[in-house]
Order: structure tokens, then sequence, then C-alpha cells
């Protein structure tokens, strides 16, 4: 399986950028942790762990199961409070998406 290792590579890597950078506040001075700071956030930002997790899941249940699974770009929610269009997946052949 792709999605777990993939996932755990992701959140180790942000998580010993960001203690790094948590850890580095003692010594650092304010303004130069403030610049660190922005760096991590973007290169994080850039890492597209949720496109590179979805398609690994997908993957997954592709290969790992009898069940047929793709990601659909560009779809989705467009905030955390927004719930999710099941028709692009009905349209696709996903007859138990509601």
């Amino acid at each position: 399986m792709v999605a777990i290792p993939a996932i755990m590579a992701g959140a180790l890597g942000v998580g010993v950028v960001g203690g790094a950078a948590v850890g580095a506040a003692a010594v650092v001075p304010e303004v130069r942790a403030a610049a660190i700071e922005r760096a991590v956030d973007t290169v994080v930002a850039g890492l597209r762990l949720p496109e590179l997790t979805a398609g690994a899941v997908a993957t997954d249940i592709s290969e790992v199961t009898r069940y047929r699974a793709e990601v659909i770009e560009g779809e989705g929610p467009t905030s955390k409070n927004e719930l999710p269009s099941y028709r692009l997946l009905r349209e696709r052949g996903f007859g138990g998406g509601h």
C-alpha cells in the first residue's frame, strides 16, 4: 500500500521542519524566526500533500480491493464548511455516491 507511507513521510517531514523551527525560537531572534516560519509554510504548501494522498489512496483501493477508485481533479468543497457534491461521482459510474 502506498497511501500510508506517503502520508507518514509527509507528516514526518512537516513535523521535523516545523519542530526544528519551534525549537529554534529559543535561540533565533523573533524577526528571523518569523522568516523561518514563513519559509516552512511555503515549503509545506508546495508539497501538495492532499493531492498526493488522494492519488495514493485511489491507487491502493484499485489495486488491493475489487473496487474502482479515481481522483476527480478540481472537485470538492472549497471551504471546510462546504459539503461535497457527489454528482460527478454518480455520472462516472460510482453508484454509491449520494
